[in-house]
């Protein structure tokens, strides 16, 4: 580990030289917190397309995936109507959870870890 130590500070310290960006998450959250300037880079054309395209996709698949689940959801809520909550074969599938923020008090549905661990990852 030394050695690693040494030829850090003498390849990178000494030189002034930035280390080589590694895609570890101590990594991306240090370089969170980098001071930004005003200045401008280019980057690999290729690279950077290439990534940019990548986030767009997981963006629009976020986005689409967050829909569903909502969608899924309401038509949950609307199958246990007012009850407080959902069985399949005697075992609690899901439940209403009221909550209340500010004035306004709403139900908010809740998957028990136990059923999803005991049913639909057996």
């Amino acid at each position: 580990m030394i050695m690693g130590e040494e030829r850090f500070w003498t390849d990178y310290v000494l030189t002034k030289t930035p280390p080589p960006i590694t895609n570890t998450a101590a990594a991306v959250e240090a370089i969170r917190y980098l001071p930004v300037s005003e200045d401008s880079v280019e980057l690999p054309e290729g690279e950077a397309l290439a990534m940019l395209a990548a986030l767009d996709e997981l963006s629009t698949a976020r986005r689409e995936a967050q829909a569903e689940e909502e969608r899924l959801k309401a038509e949950l809520m609307a199958l246990i109507g007012p009850a407080s909550e959902g069985t399949i074969g005697g075992r609690t599938a899901v439940t209403l959870r009221e909550q209340t923020r500010g004035e306004t008090t709403f139900r908010r549905l809740h998957i028990p870890r136990a059923f999803v661990e005991e049913v639909l990852h057996a």
